[in-house]
């Protein structure tokens, strides 16, 4: 199913209006947030004349979740949830705590306890290890983290405990900060791209830390290779910034097909930055995956 922008009053799924979703003949669908029945008022919406019809009730992205059918709003601060993998910086180390920006509407917390020391130590924390706090983040460090938890009042508790993968984010990298709204929820949030030597954290909080993978050995072979990452990151980077101004959600199969597009066109990484080529290599990223741009 593509996952397309609608606006307040379009048509998603049902009835004999133009449908949204790319769907078979008998699938059913439940409406979901951000959504409102249209013709035949119900619950249901069958993809066949006579059925339920499913709205939009907000201007955003078309989301399915086990057949029911949501919109995500397009909202320039991101909305966190419990499990989301975020990319935020460090703004300042507070007594046990760390202030994180994460581009929500409030400061997130990254407390000391929630935070696993190299080697993947866990103990009490006492006085001294606070004091110590800025050997494992400093003020101005990226960090890939989870959010635990949601208090009551909007503060978002985060912790870097469930992996290895989470942590500073130091080494050759570039990040790159788009719409929250425009990150789509994947299976993976971590990807790894072998054949350009090159790692994602794509955040949901629209930060997007992209790095070169170096090899353990240190041979004459990959440091010409180290050449040839540095320019793949650029080029992913610059792929993920055409999808975020074209309004193309961003996710794993989107930056991989941009990727796979601007090669093809024989694009440099420099070349994928300018608008007069992006046109061309975005309309085959819509091809490849099956893209809704919005127009």
């Amino acid at each position: 199913m593509s996952s397309g922008v609608v606006i307040v009053g379009d048509s998603i799924c049902g009835g004999e209006i133009n449908q949204k979703l790319s769907t078979s003949a008998e699938e059913v669908y439940l409406r979901g947030f951000n959504t409102f029945a249209g013709n035949n008022p119900s619950d249901v919406a069958l993809i066949h004349e006579g059925a339920g019809e499913i709205v939009a009730a907000i201007n955003g992205h078309i989301e399915v979740t086990d057949r029911v059918v949501s919109v995500k709003g397009l909202l320039p601060r991101y909305q966190p949830e419990v499990g989301d993998v975020i990319v935020g910086r460090i703004l300042e180390v507070a007594g046990n705590k760390w202030l994180v920006d994460v581009n929500s509407t409030q400061t997130a917390i990254m407390l000391l306890s929630n935070v696993t020391e190299p080697g993947g130590m866990l103990r009490r924390r006492g006085r001294g290890d606070e004091l110590g706090m800025r050997q494992l983040f400093d003020q101005e460090d990226l960090v890939a983290a989870e959010v635990q938890r949601i208090s009551p009042d909007g503060v978002v508790s985060l912790h870097t405990r469930a992996a290895e993968k989470y942590g500073r984010l130091c080494g050759f990298g570039i990040l790159v900060s788009v719409r929250p709204s425009l990150v789509k929820r994947a299976k993976h949030q971590f990807v790894e791209l072998p054949d350009l030597h090159a790692d994602l954290i794509i955040g949901l909080n629209g930060n997007v830390w992209i790095s070169w993978k170096k090899a353990a050995d240190d041979t004459a072979e990959e440091k010409e290779r180290e050449s040839e990452a540095r320019q793949n990151v650029a080029r992913i980077a610059n792929c993920i910034k055409a999808l975020s101004a074209a309004q193309i959600q961003i996710h794993p199969a989107s930056v991989e097909a941009a990727v796979a597009a601007s090669l093809e066109a024989g694009f440099s990484a420099f070349d994928v930055s300018l608008d007069k080529n992006q046109e061309a290599f975005l309309a085959r990223v819509q091809d490849i995956v099956g893209i809704k741009r919005r127009r």
